[in-house]
């Protein structure tokens, strides 16, 4: 078996959204392991972080660029997947990475909650689709767009809090991505999204794990109610959640 350093392969562009941390930090090292050149966004907020992954792809050997935009601005999208091919020489794969999430009952949910989630789950999403279509069918060569969505999006669940309007939001970019597929298959370009559970980031892990040991002992807790519909409730011992580098870490080629 022969191993060839990143510096040496040259499988394209990739561009990925929100990735200073979480699971868009583990989306664009995996990127540039695998031997692609990669632009990383994120908000101005998450300037250092965001520098610090740009700088853990350079130490693997590939090339790479620091973006910042706001994605619901539907100009800066535009000019983000511009700099991208201005910096890097073109764009074969989009990662489409960045959500919110905004927890309420329904009763309860602001307009303003609604259009925020809305803004950024899916109007985001669709400028960062719509920017690197266009780019990719100038290239000629095909590519792959993937939009971030989630578990919630596959399926409206009752979990620990209440999330019809995050679900909502994910389902918007359900239907776009599987829309999308069907239009830009003519291009060469193939169009999924994944759908991850619950991925926490390291403020949310101790609160979650106070939350996960009380479940098995809480029979009116929304979450215990969801196990025992669908048959199975598990103990504070089997109740596992993601980690970003499993997002990533399914091969396409």
């Amino acid at each position: 078996m022969s191993f060839t350093h990143p510096r040496l392969l040259n499988r394209g562009v990739a561009l990925v959204t929100s990735a200073a941390k979480g699971a868009g930090r583990a989306i664009a090292l995996r990127l540039a392991s695998e031997g692609f050149k990669v632009a990383v966004h994120d908000l101005p907020h998450n300037g250092e972080l965001l520098l610090n992954v740009h700088r853990n792809i350079q130490r693997l050997g590939q090339h790479s660029v620091v973006l910042a935009a706001d994605i619901t601005e539907e100009d800066q999208v535009k000019s983000l997947v511009e700099d991208t091919y201005k910096c890097l020489g073109g764009l074969d794969v989009m990662v489409a990475n960045t959500a919110v999430r905004e927890s309420a009952p329904l009763i309860s949910t602001t307009a303003e909650a609604w259009n925020r989630l809305f803004d950024v789950n899916a109007r985001g999403v669709f400028f960062c689709y719509k920017y690197a279509a266009q780019q990719m069918i100038s290239e000629g060569k095909g590519g792959r767009i993937i939009g971030g969505c989630s578990a919630w999006g596959k399926k409206g669940l009752l979990t620990i809090i209440s999330q019809s309007a995050y679900s909502a939001s994910h389902f918007a970019v359900r239907g776009l991505t599987e829309s999308a597929a069907l239009e830009l298959h003519e291009h060469g370009i193939t169009v999924n999204s994944y759908a991850p559970g619950w991925i926490p980031l390291l403020f949310q892990v101790f609160p979650l794990l106070m939350m996960t040991s009380n479940i098995h002992c809480r029979p009116n807790h929304p979450t215990y109610r969801y196990y025992q519909l669908i048959g199975s409730i598990p103990s504070a011992s089997t109740i596992r959640n993601g980690k970003p580098r499993l997002i990533c870490s399914v091969r396409h080629e």
